[in-house]
């Protein structure tokens, strides 16, 4: 029972969450449609504090990520949501690596030295350079947690980036996603 711990709670989680989805998904849209009106009427403003919102989440334990990318659609449409979520997620990416690289490189690298599966990554990486860290940054693995554990590899800041930068065009995705909610709200 102990492997599957975190699979149960997260198995009864996501039932949960779907339950209440599908139970208030009108109340949900309502409330989303108010809050998106609410930074609109802000102007510049709330595009900044989203910009900024998204910024703090590519920082490791912050939650929100995925969640803040999709409402950025929501709020600002398909066009104006996606470049404040890719130059947050960009900007944020480049800050928490270079940060980590220059404070916690040492830590982080025990770290992965203590983990084999984390460690075989870092190195694979490594060893293969811009490709796979391209590859490995479409995964779906957690965004702001490998912007720390890539800065413990002997990668460039330029190749991070230019992998970092290439890899978040999937954020259109959920940007699309969150400015088809919008038209949900309107019915």
């Amino acid at each position: 029972l102990q492997p599957w711990a975190l699979f149960i709670i997260w198995a009864i989680l996501s039932i949960i969450t779907l339950c209440i989805v599908l139970i208030y998904h009108k109340e949900i849209i309502l409330m989303l449609d108010k809050f998106a009106h609410s930074v609109k009427l802000m102007g510049i403003v709330g595009g900044i504090i989203f910009y900024l919102m998204i910024f703090l989440t590519t920082f490791p334990l912050i939650i929100g990520y995925s969640t803040l990318i999709t409402l950025s659609g929501f709020i600002f449409g398909f066009g104006i949501g996606f470049f404040i979520s890719y130059t947050a997620a960009l900007t944020g990416a480049i800050t928490v690596f270079y940060l980590s690289r220059k404070w916690f490189k040492k830590s982080v690298g025990k770290l992965l030295h203590k983990n084999n599966s984390m460690g075989a990554v870092v190195k694979a990486v490594e060893k293969k350079g811009f490709k796979l860290l391209f590859l490995i940054r479409l995964a779906p693995y957690p965004y702001n947690v490998l912007n720390t554990l890539l800065s413990a590899t002997h990668l460039s800041l330029k190749t991070f980036t230019g992998a970092t930068a290439l890899s978040l065009f999937k954020l259109m995705i959920h940007v699309w996603i969150g400015s088809q909610l919008s038209s949900f709200s309107t019915h």
